[in-house]
């Protein structure tokens, strides 16, 4: 069969990459873009991580304060669940921190900065043709 020494088309039928980013406004450092693959979901476990992550950029920028204050977008599956309540508890046990608290977006925040600041990088990134993931983080 052509089909199964041609690589290129057996891989035809294959799901084409797809991306999620996913946007976090540090004060002081601006805003982090973190980029997985589609496939992978969403959730609180993508929460929790971009929040680790993001945490420990800031960390090495210019530290961390007492206190964590986080403003989530209004999505229940991503944000507003029991594990990432757990986890900010946890960054509070741990000592990371004295004190934390989060507070959820209203429906129809679209003027924030954050998204102003998003929508811009995701409309640039349409007008690309990005092949790669280096032309990706080049970008």
């Amino acid at each position: 069969d052509r089909r199964a020494r041609d690589v290129v088309k057996s891989l035809e039928t294959n799901l084409k990459w797809k991306s999620k980013i996913t946007g976090i406004l540090a004060a002081g450092c601006g805003m982090l873009a973190y980029v997985t693959r589609y496939g992978l979901g969403s959730g609180p476990n993508l929460t929790c991580t971009t929040i680790y992550l993001a945490l420990r950029y800031v960390s090495e920028q210019r530290g961390l304060g007492s206190r964590l204050n986080i403003l989530f977008d209004n999505t229940s599956g991503d944000n507003k669940n029991k594990d990432v309540v757990a986890f900010i508890g946890w960054l509070v046990l741990m000592d990371v921190f004295e004190d934390a608290s989060f507070f959820c977006m209203q429906k129809g925040h679209t003027y924030t900065y954050l998204d102003q600041s998003f929508n811009t990088m995701i409309s640039q990134l349409m007008k690309e043709c990005i092949h790669t993931m280096s032309s990706l983080l080049s970008f």
